[in-house]
């Protein structure tokens, strides 16, 4: 049986022939729709004489397929495996002993449903979101097999449309009443570093990965810069941002305490090779400036919103956090009607100049230099 699809994308249209006779399949993606139906007339005469491009397919399983791309990501992205090695192990589980020729769509939806059942961590049901991350990682790993192995001639799991997500929870500390209080509660912790932490998440917008793998290699005091290699950010290329002057003091003080060895700006306290877990500090933190229901994620949307304010275009912003879409970035500002209607921009200095000189006089007196 012989399918060919019609696309429309960015690259304009396209046409995807796919075809499929007993134990055999391929396919292949053209611009013209001719060359996809010759293509097709060529590929049915192999397969009708025995020529199969399909034997790995037929060998291999889900579960081999799922083992070589985490040791890919193990390799060329560390800090993103822990994450993606739960996720897949679930799919493992599920569909592992089947050939990979076998696996349909209908095959990965109803093991989708199966996930959505399931009573997570925090004792409730995994959202549409979840279950999205979870689809996300298992495209992945079929396309590692179609580009990297050579097993597979097609990515089944691309057929898939992803499930609809709810709006976006993110919610943003307001600069009148709970961004000095946080920082302050920081400034108050027995980890030092969580006021640093504190205030350049909240000053760039970096992911907790990017921010807390900081290297010595990656500041450049003079310039007030700060570099993220491609391999902690989710995009292809790295992203070098300029740390405001009221933010540099706290830059530095995470500078000046790196570890010699691993050369790390928040080494770990037992491992000091891997970057520290400040989870406690920060729940710490929370409770004494009582702010309530609020992730370290969310402060992401704090500072989307912050550059928001500031008057920064959409596309500026999505650059700034890292975002491939203009949709994306739109999840992570929360610019209210009130502040919509001002005619004068806020300059981002502006927003963070108070705080910051409060939450460092704050530190000094908690913390003395010696």
């Amino acid at each position: 049986m012989a399918q060919i699809r019609k696309n429309k994308g960015r690259k304009g249209t396209t046409y995807t022939a796919r075809i499929r006779i007993r134990d055999m399949e391929a396919t292949k993606t053209f611009r013209r729709k001719g060359d996809a139906e010759d293509w097709v007339k060529e590929r049915e005469a192999e397969f009708l004489n025995g020529k199969s491009p399909n034997k790995d397919a037929r060998t291999k399983t889900v579960a081999d397929l799922i083992k070589a791309s985490l040791a890919i990501t193990k390799r060329d992205k560390p800090n993103s495996y822990k994450k993606k090695k739960e996720r897949l192990s679930w799919w493992a589980a599920k569909l592992g002993s089947m050939k990979l020729f076998d696996v349909q769509a209908s095959h990965i939806c109803k093991a989708r449903e199966a996930l959505l059942e399931e009573t997570c961590c925090r004792g409730t049901k995994r959202t549409t979101s979840t279950a999205n991350r979870y689809m996300t990682d298992l495209r992945q790993a079929f396309q590692h097999g179609v580009e990297r192995e050579s097993w597979l001639q097609f990515n089944v799991v691309k057929q898939i449309k992803q499930l609809k997500e709810p709006p976006s929870i993110g919610k943003c500390l307001d600069r009148d009443t709970e961004l000095t209080k946080v920082a302050l509660a920081c400034g108050r912790s027995r980890n030092k570093m969580l006021l640093p932490l504190f205030m350049l998440a909240v000053s760039l917008g970096l992911r907790k990965s990017s921010l807390v793998g900081l290297r010595e290699e990656e500041v450049n005091l003079e310039k007030r810069t700060v570099r993220i290699p491609a391999s902690r950010m989710k995009r292809d290329n790295m992203i070098t941002l300029e740390v405001d002057e009221n933010i540099m003091p706290f830059l530095k003080q995470a500078y000046d305490n790196r570890h010699p060895e691993t050369r790390l700006l928040f080494p770990g306290k037992k491992d000091p090779s891997k970057p520290m877990d400040f989870d406690k500090a920060w729940e710490n933190a929370l409770k004494r400036a009582g702010v309530k229901d609020f992730r370290w994620h969310d402060l992401r949307h704090t500072a989307g919103t912050y550059f928001s304010d500031a008057g920064l275009p959409l596309h500026v912003i999505a650059d700034l956090l890292g975002q491939k879409t203009l949709e994306m970035a739109k999840r992570y500002t929360h610019m209210s009607e009130a502040r919509k209607a001002k005619v004068a921009p806020i300059a981002a200095r502006t927003i963070l100049a108070d705080t910051a000189k409060a939450a460092a006089a704050a530190f000094l007196s908690d913390h003395p230099t010696t």
